[in-house]
């Protein structure tokens, strides 16, 4: 298990308002843990990868290494245009 220290934030109130509406309604379950999150994958992000695995606890997980965080980031071109409607027969059946 990881160790933390308590710091104080000043944050906008409308940032505030909003994340609070996310913690409400779906993961993450606190404040802490938002920013905890935001702030790892901002680092990832600048490639300043300081966080070690032995760090991580098990619910906690590093965004790099999660196929979940990355998707949408190589998006690719296709020529099929009704894929969400004909989902089962592009699928299982070999197009």
């Amino acid at each position: 298990m990881s160790t933390s220290r308590s710091v104080t934030l000043s944050l906008p109130i409308d940032l505030l308002n909003k994340v609070e509406e996310v913690i409400q309604t779906q993961k993450p379950n606190s404040l802490d843990e938002f920013v905890t999150l935001a702030l790892r994958d901002k680092l990832v992000k600048t490639n300043a990868n300081v966080i070690s695995e032995s760090s991580l606890s098990q619910q906690e997980v590093n965004p790099e290494e999660d196929p979940i965080w990355l998707l949408g980031t190589d998006t690719v071109e296709d020529t099929i245009t009704d894929a969400s409607i004909n989902l089962d027969y592009y699928l299982y059946n070999q197009v």
